[in-house]
């Protein structure tokens, strides 16, 4: 009689809990995302077309900037040169599979798919460490992995900001200002 009253007070008390976690927990949320693409693979197929089309690419500048809204937050992005790099300017954070979406369009807008690394990895070298009379020799393979470099330059605010302009003056000329 007891084990049949044990059993009935646990499976009440299983139930209720069950009961109030379908109750009270949050409900999942459904992300509206468009029916055709996931923004991380957007101009994939644009970027293969102009890979295959063999097309002569443009040559680079920073006077080249790309502005693209993704997932609630915009985006402007140039390459740099010299810094062999993109940079961008954004309000918030924008993880790395964003960022990669965004360079292709920059790539596909002005013509330059050598810019962009497809980040696959493949085996460069076997190494070989150790002494052969007091360490046993170790292989490692090394791999490499050729990403695309992205620099943060700020948010959208510092890129609207005008630059001052450089005035050349002298030290006398600015003593007579003050």
């Amino acid at each position: 009689m007891y084990i049949i009253l044990s059993f009935l007070i646990h499976l009440a008390g299983l139930a209720s809990g069950i009961i109030l976690c379908v109750i009270f927990l949050p409900k999942p949320v459904i992300l509206d995302i468009p029916d055709d693409i996931l923004p991380e693979y957007e101009y994939v197929e644009e970027l293969e077309e102009l890979i295959e089309s063999n097309i002569e690419e443009l040559p680079v500048s920073k006077d080249n900037v790309v502005k693209v809204d993704i997932v609630n937050n915009t985006v402007i992005m140039y390459y740099d040169p010299e810094r062999e790099a993109f940079c961008y300017y954004t309000k918030g954070d924008v993880i790395h599979k964003y960022l990669n979406a965004v360079c292709r369009k920059y790539v596909i807008d002005f013509k330059c798919p050598s810019l962009y690394n497809d980040e696959d990895s493949h085996v460069i070298t076997t190494e070989k460490f150790g002494n052969q009379f007091f360490v046993k020799r170790v292989e490692r393979t090394l791999l490499e992995k050729k990403i695309n470099k992205f620099i943060l330059c700020g948010t959208l605010d510092d890129y609207n900001k005008v630059e001052p302009e450089d005035n050349d003056i002298d030290i006398i000329d600015f003593l007579k200002l003050s």
